[in-house]
């Protein structure tokens, strides 16, 4: 995926943007899931921080790709 993902990117900044939105959208849902999977309020404490912190780097990708 990373192979693919890298190659998929370097065509152009739009692309790139694109990858971005990818990577994030997917750490979302694995987040998502390990938050759904543990019990231990800390490891639930640090996934949320990182969702949040994605769904921040998601809306800067977005409004970035608004302009294209």
């Amino acid at each position: 995926m990373y192979n693919q993902l890298i190659i998929e990117g370097m065509k152009s900044v739009e692309a790139a943007l694109m990858v971005g939105k990818k990577i994030e959208e997917k750490d979302i849902a694995d987040l998502k899931e390990a938050i759904s999977q543990t019990k231990d309020s800390y490891a639930k404490n640090v996934y949320q921080n990182l969702l949040d912190a994605s769904y921040n780097h998601l809306n800067a990708f977005n409004r970035n790709l608004s302009r294209y």
